[in-house]
């Protein structure tokens, strides 16, 4: 049985040049305003290092989301609806709406422990390093909202594109068996929010959910 837990934040952070002084008689060069120096970031190129140091000021996050899933098995996407929250720094939920022929998941990570929580019986609670095959999950997951981009090219394969205001990362895990749950996972933003996430699993089933902030 596979568990999937997706979630990703992040706030962008732009540094303020000063001015460098210039001797008396020479040209004065151009003093580049605030807005003018973020307009110049946002249109350069992206960097892995621009993006985690984005994403570790994220301490708190609150959003809606749509998730529409395209099984083999299949003719049409299954589309579930709910919320996700994050409290840093290792606090992640991720609770899908009641449905008319059943309650409402709840899926927890606190620190090595996972919680799944179906509402109908007794949750399943599940210790994180027990369980590898879940790790590759949670991995991509924590490593992003604490801004790790060492942790995170330990596991994947990391490749980031765009610019600062409409960038992607794309993860694929180095481990050949870690591939047969995840094959890649695709997170997309713009600006200092995450806007969507996608995932492909070893059978080619995938999944794609887009985020909405409640309190951007």
């Amino acid at each position: 049985m596979r568990y999937r837990f997706r979630l990703a934040a992040c706030v962008v952070a732009v540094v303020l040049s000063t001015p460098t002084a210039h001797p008396a008689g020479a040209a004065m060069a151009t003093i580049e305003t605030p807005a003018a120096r973020f307009h110049r970031i946002a249109l350069a190129a992206v960097t892995l290092d621009q993006i985690m140091a984005a994403l570790r000021s994220v301490h708190h996050v609150d959003a809606r989301y749509i998730e529409r899933r395209y099984l083999h098995a299949l003719r049409a996407p299954i589309e579930t609806r709910g919320s996700l929250r994050f409290d840093a720094p290792d606090h992640l939920e991720k609770a899908t709406d009641p449905m008319a022929n059943g309650p409402a998941d709840r899926l927890t990570i606190n620190g090595n422990q996972l919680t799944i929580d179906r509402g109908t019986a007794a949750p399943l609670v599940l210790a994180l390093n027990e369980h590898p095959e879940i790790g590759v999950l949670v991995d991509s997951i924590r490593a992003t909202l604490a801004g790790d981009g060492s942790a995170l090219q330990r596991t994947f394969d990391v490749t980031p594109s765009g610019m600062l205001d409409e960038w992607q990362l794309v993860l694929r895990p180095r481990d050949v068996r870690q591939r047969a749950l995840l094959q890649w996972m695709r997170i997309g933003g713009h600006g200092e929010r995450i806007t969507a996430i996608a995932t492909q699993d070893g059978e080619g089933d995938r999944s794609e959910m887009s985020i909405v902030e409640l309190h951007p």
